[in-house]
């Protein structure tokens, strides 16, 4: 079997693009922060990791797909 890697890209709470993540990795960032884009009160934690630009979206569902479209550069 043979694999090959074409690409890579990233979309999480430290970045959405490689260099962006890879620069908050070297600063030893963590993406960890309160949850603000819910209610937490049924849940044990307040903390997650939220991808911040997704917070100008009014669905999940848009919100998914606009991250999807970051992912293969639409």
């Amino acid at each position: 079997m043979k694999i090959v890697v074409t690409g890579l890209g990233v979309c999480c709470a430290l970045g959405e693009n490689i260099e962006t993540l890879w620069h908050a990795i070297k600063q030893g960032s963590s993406g960890i922060a309160p949850i603000n884009r819910f209610n937490v009160g049924t849940f044990d934690t307040e903390l997650g990791a939220m991808v911040s630009s997704g917070d100008c979206y009014n669905t999940e569902a848009q919100r998914l797909l606009a991250y999807k479209c970051i992912q293969v550069g639409v």
